[in-house]
């Protein structure tokens, strides 16, 4: 009978924890498209990686306007040829 009360205490206490941890980002929401609204695809733009490049390759680009994330604010993105931005002054 103990252990099973000492089970249920250890699972209370795990799962009560949860709910207080928080994502290093918690400030910025999403929502979808609403309804009666198209798709439009983009047209023109820079390239920013020559035809050659296909992978490991990080350009910093400005971005146009201050970006505030995380507590900083940045005005330049870098772009991955993999795929993914980051912010800084360091590139992934």
């Amino acid at each position: 009978m103990k252990s099973i009360f000492k089970f249920f205490l250890i699972s209370i206490v795990l799962c009560s924890g949860v709910h207080l941890t928080n994502a290093q980002v918690s400030a910025y929401t999403f929502s979808g498209r609403g309804t009666g609204q198209t798709y439009t695809a983009i047209s023109g733009g820079t390239a920013i990686f020559g035809s050659t490049t296909w992978d490991d390759n990080v350009v910093n680009v400005p971005i146009g306007f201050n970006f505030t994330f995380n507590g900083g604010v940045y005005t330049t993105a870098n772009v991955s040829s993999n795929g993914f931005i980051t912010f800084g002054t360091t590139a992934s």
